[in-house]
């Protein structure tokens, strides 16, 4: 699941105790055959933008044995008419989830307005990701699993799903594990040549980074040795890697002074946020008629949690027009635009991401 490091926030509340903090969502396992019978029995609907859909073609699949050990089971769970809707039952991970409410997310999930896709990177790794479906003004995750033929009393494909919340809640959330203070830095945006981050990346590599990270360190000067040395490595010519390596000095990204190289004040906050490993990204699409008219919305994070910083690759002629292009013109693609998403800002980002506000 989905959750990024904790941190006090002055600019948004945290969500009220009566809320779902969506990174605390421990979602519950529904198998096909349970799935099927719901859909048989008009309790889903499943439409052909729900992750149900697929689900359901399964059903003609299930001998009667499969479909009573479903049904059972859907009985004892309360997610059949004239069950105990109110009956709790564990999840896949040990907690538990009222049926009332699951029989909510079910009907968001076979009726989706749109998704919602989180995922958290650490160390360099994807450590987790998460997927809700949004409808009316709540979300839901669902995520399709294929079990182990042992933890699959029917057939090997089930949902995850975990109770709904309000999309409302869910910006709170996500303003409150984003937002990050504003670091000291003489300019509020830097854009920067792929090429570039590129260079950076074989000057400090993640493997150095991490080793570091653990004893409390940091991007650190490097002797403009080692630097050539690396920059060689990468780029198989050592002419061209000190060619990089003066034209990164000229231009400011790097500092050199008493035979070390090291990031310059200007760039560092940014450097250290794209070098961290870490990242949030969040990807939203709002479901049109066909998939080809969904309407699509994408915001990157990197950095750790006290230094997020919004990623985003902006095309060339947009960046000349507002005075932007970087130093070098090394390339004829868009560049990195780094900024500091943050207060009030920040938060009108996520509701046009996850509400639609615009």
């Amino acid at each position: 699941m989905l959750r990024p490091e904790r941190k006090s926030s002055t600019v948004a509340a945290r969500p009220s105790r009566r809320e779902v903090d969506p990174f605390d969502i421990v979602p519950a396992l529904l198998q096909a055959g349970e799935l099927c019978c719901l859909a048989e029995r008009g309790v889903l609907a499943p439409s052909d933008r729900s992750p149900l859909s697929a689900i359901a073609e399964l059903a003609t699949e299930f001998c009667a044995e499969e479909r009573a050990l479903a049904l059972a089971s859907l009985q004892r769970k309360g997610l059949l008419p004239g069950g105990d809707v109110l009956r709790t039952f564990g999840s896949a991970s040990g907690g538990a989830v009222h049926g009332r409410e699951l029989l909510r997310a079910l009907a968001i999930i076979a009726r989706p307005e749109g998704r919602l896709r989180m995922g958290l990177r650490n160390d360099g790794r994807a450590t987790s990701t998460v997927q809700l479906y949004l409808a009316g003004d709540e979300a839901a995750v669902g995520e399709v699993v294929v079990l182990p033929a042992r933890e699959s009393r029917t057939r090997g494909v089930a949902l995850r799903v975990g109770p709904p919340i309000r999309r409302t809640a869910l910006v709170s959330a996500l303003h409150q594990n984003l937002a990050s203070e504003v670091p000291a830095a003489p300019e509020s945006a830097v854009a920067l040549w792929p090429a570039i981050v590129e260079w950076l990346v074989a000057l400090w590599p993640l493997e150095d980074r991490l080793a570091r990270a653990r004893e409390g360190g940091e991007v650190v000067a490097l002797a403009r040795r080692r630097a050539l040395a690396r920059l060689t490595e990468a780029l198989g010519d050592a002419g061209r890697g000190r060619q990089v390596l003066e034209g990164l000095c000229a231009s400011g990204v790097l500092d050199a002074a008493d035979g070390k190289v090291r990031l310059s004040r200007t760039y560092r906050p940014w450097a250290e946020a794209l070098l961290s490993g870490c990242g949030v990204e969040l990807e939203a699409s709002r479901f049109g008629a066909t998939p080809e008219q969904d309407r699509r919305d994408h915001l990157l994070f990197l950095g750790a949690s006290d230094n997020r910083v919004l990623c985003r690759t902006v095309p060339r002629p947009e960046l000349m027009a507002e005075g932007m292009l970087p130093e070098g013109d090394i390339g004829d693609e868009g560049c990195l635009l780094l900024t500091h998403l943050a207060g009030d800002l920040l938060a009108a980002r996520l509701r046009q991401l996850v509400i639609g506000d615009p």
